[in-house]
């Protein structure tokens, strides 16, 4: 049997490095899938957040960037229909039509503008990581190491969860912050809404779909009751199954088996 599935979940850039009283930092090093790039001005960080110069940045995301000096506003798009409109100081973003808060508005420094890499990747899509040891931003627009031609598979990245979630024969969900990412909830909580597992997920996937999440959950976050506690969840058996393999690891370290 062909499975599909879709994994509702979003990695963005939260950490920044310190900054001094004019509310910037040292320039970073910027890193997108596993290549160098430069561009006209390096990333740097204003006010605990990542900011990201235009242009060459969203070129890598399949997007489009154009900035629009008489209206002081940057409008970025890309092939599956996202429009994201920023204007200088705001801070909100329109997305798609809707109001987005950033965690720091779009800025002009230095005759550039320049974009919160957390909001603007995360709705594109991106992976992001940033190294503050090191001064590097890493970003990943694309899903790699995964090798399914062989059976006949395919990968589809996508950040519409109502098409990740259309015709899936499993849905799987986690928590939006994990364990030693609490600094970062707040942030994630203004990007991950739209990806919260709920009836009209479950409702486009196929009639005998598997809802699936490691646990702990919060309700009302990630997944809404209704379906963690509904027909198609398994979230109970995956832990009881996850126990059975913490156990038999046990004896197996123990010597028992």
């Amino acid at each position: 049997m062909k499975l599909s599935g879709a994994l509702l979940l979003t990695v963005v850039l939260l950490a920044s490095p310190s900054r001094s009283a004019s509310g910037q930092s040292s320039a970073l090093r910027l890193v997108v899938n596993g290549q160098a790039v430069s561009l006209a001005a390096s990333p740097i960080a204003y006010n605990g957040q990542v900011v990201v110069p235009l242009p060459g940045i969203v070129e890598p995301f399949g997007a489009a960037a154009a900035w629009l000096p008489e209206e002081r506003a940057i409008l970025i798009s890309n092939r599956t229909r996202t429009t994201i409109r920023l204007r200088l100081n705001d801070p909100y973003a329109v997305v798609n039509g809707q109001p987005r808060l950033l965690p720091v508005p779009a800025l002009l420094l230095r005759d550039l503008p320049y974009i919160p890499a957390l909001a603007v990747f995360g709705l594109l899509g991106a992976w992001t990581h940033l190294d503050e040891r090191e001064g590097v931003l890493y970003v990943n627009s694309v899903v790699t190491g995964v090798t399914v031609q062989r059976t006949g598979g395919s990968v589809r990245l996508t950040h519409d969860p109502i098409e990740a979630s259309r015709d899936a024969d499993v849905l799987y969900t986690d928590v939006w912050a994990s364990m030693g990412q609490e600094a970062e909830a707040d942030e994630r909580a203004l990007v991950f809404p739209a990806y919260a597992l709920d009836a009209e997920k479950v409702a486009v996937a196929k009639p005998d779909v598997t809802v699936l999440h490691c646990l702990p959950a919060h309700r009302g976050q990630e997944i809404t009751d209704e379906v963690i506690d509904g027909p198609h969840s398994a979230v109970w058996d995956q832990a009881e199954n996850r126990l059975h393999t913490q156990k038999a690891l046990l004896l197996w370290l123990l010597g028992a088996v």
